[in-house]
């Protein structure tokens, strides 16, 4: 074969790997996607990203929101790695501060690296 055909062959077979993809792809990411947002809507952002994580403990998140202020400290103990750093982001926009670094009393968000719980309600 001459140079000008296996260029010839290897653009038709990248044009057809390129078509397959684009055929195939969006179709299977779409269904994955549409029924990613289908379950993001039915049971909330912190149960979704705590499932989709492995992670226990969303209840307690809805909690402090519902029953809290959003411009209240929320105290926490225990591990710094894991479902606590979840929280940071869903209970913005209140500050999640160290137990030992904030007096009073209240509810305390117990965190693990698996999971998140609250004492004192």
């Amino acid at each position: 074969m001459s140079p000008s055909r296996w260029s010839l062959a290897v653009l038709l077979l990248l044009v057809g790997h390129l078509a397959w993809g684009l055929v195939r792809v969006p179709s299977r990411a779409l269904v994955r996607r549409q029924a990613d947002i289908a379950t993001y809507r039915r049971l909330g952002d912190a149960a979704f990203l705590f499932g989709e994580a492995r992670l226990q403990g969303a209840d307690a998140i809805v909690w402090l929101r519902r029953h809290g202020r959003a411009d209240e400290r929320v105290r926490w103990q225990g591990a710094d790695r894991g479902a606590i750093e979840f929280a940071a982001a869903l209970l913005w926009p209140r500050l999640l501060v160290g137990a030992a670094d904030a007096a009073g009393d209240g509810p305390r968000l117990v965190s693990s690296p698996t999971s998140l719980s609250i004492q004192g309600r």
